[in-house]
């Protein structure tokens, strides 16, 4: 069986003195193969000056669209090597200096391919990497400079890095300063949402199935889980509209031992307040590790002591005070 890793790429974009600030932004994902909702959501006209389009590919297939990027009526990049693949799936972003990176990836049976473009606010493309191997399999953007790309490979392959504009890689890890700004901001890097956040608001950003378990019940998508508490209404084991997420989980195969990943902890949160669970901020942040696959905990003091809790004679080990 294939086993799936993920390769986290972060972009480091040098700061302009004389840029203006943007409002970060990512897009959801667009399958371009159903072009109906493509068409639907494109043109997009950006702070910036630039405009994400929906431009005709070739005149041999008609009306079909791609991902492209113009700046006034001149196209400035479109996307190629999609139309014999399936699946195709697309995303943008737009950080805070007004620059505009664009995935695009399919996969078939036989093959991969996947390209990163990133384009500033005048029009200049200034960074293209392609993927095109069979280990590969997805690229995500996370944030306005975050992109996850998912590959095949060995148990515990998970690797992140910072990707700099001339396209130089430094290795960083998934537990970081930003981690650390996200995590007292109630959010969980790499999974979109936060907590506090509504049942209505999380199924908008995240669609997924319904599931429960002794504690709670869960929104779970194919990357993360949404914790809620049991009693909310009328109905016991229903999830209301209204109701708030208290806990937010996440797994990586990132090959760590729980010592490092102690280490890093503690380096942005300080002391633990119980075994394997630090504070940050108003939220608290807790994980497990097995084999070299870490799971990640952030929530509200009540969602990490009654996630955690067992019946055992160390449960008191685990709980927060």
């Amino acid at each position: 069986m294939s086993i799936i890793v993920v390769l986290t790429v972060l972009f480091a974009v040098p700061a302009k003195s004389d840029a203006a600030t943007y409002k970060a932004f990512v897009s959801k994902e667009w399958l371009i193969s159903n072009q109906k909702e493509f068409k639907k959501g494109f043109p997009k006209k950006l702070s910036n000056g630039l405009t994400m389009s929906a431009e005709k590919y070739d005149p041999y297939w008609g009306d079909f669209r791609v991902p492209a990027v113009k700046k006034g009526s001149k196209i400035i990049w479109s996307a190629s090597n999609i139309i014999d693949s399936e699946g195709v799936i697309m995303q943008y972003t737009y950080a805070k200096n007004g620059d505009v990176f664009i995935n695009f990836s399919a996969r078939t049976k036989s093959s991969y391919f996947g390209e990163i473009v990133g384009i500033n606010k005048k029009g200049k493309v200034i960074f293209k990497k392609v993927f095109k191997d069979d280990k590969y399999a997805g690229i995500e953007f996370i944030s306005s400079n975050h992109v996850q790309l998912t590959c095949y490979g060995k148990k515990g392959n998970h690797k992140f890095y910072k990707l700099t504009q001339d396209g130089k890689m430094t290795k960083t890890s998934y537990i970081d300063k930003e981690f650390a700004t996200l995590a007292k901001q109630g959010e969980l890097r790499a999974a979109p949402g936060n907590v506090g956040m509504t049942y209505r608001a999380i199924k908008k950003k995240n669609e997924g199935t319904y599931g429960l378990s002794e504690s709670f019940l869960w929104h779970t998508t194919t990357k993360e889980s949404y914790g809620f508490l049991f009693g909310y209404g009328k109905v016991y084991e229903k999830i209301y509209s209204k109701q708030k997420v208290v806990v937010i989980t996440k797994g990586l195969s990132i090959n760590q031992s729980e010592k490092e990943t102690a280490k890093q902890l503690k380096r942005y949160f300080g002391k633990p307040v119980a075994k394997r669970a630090y504070k940050a901020g108003k939220y608290y942040v807790a994980y497990e590790t097995y084999k070299g696959d870490v799971h990640f905990y952030l929530g509200t003091k009540k969602g990490i002591n009654m996630l955690r809790f067992t019946p055992s004679e160390d449960w008191k080990l685990y709980h927060i005070k």
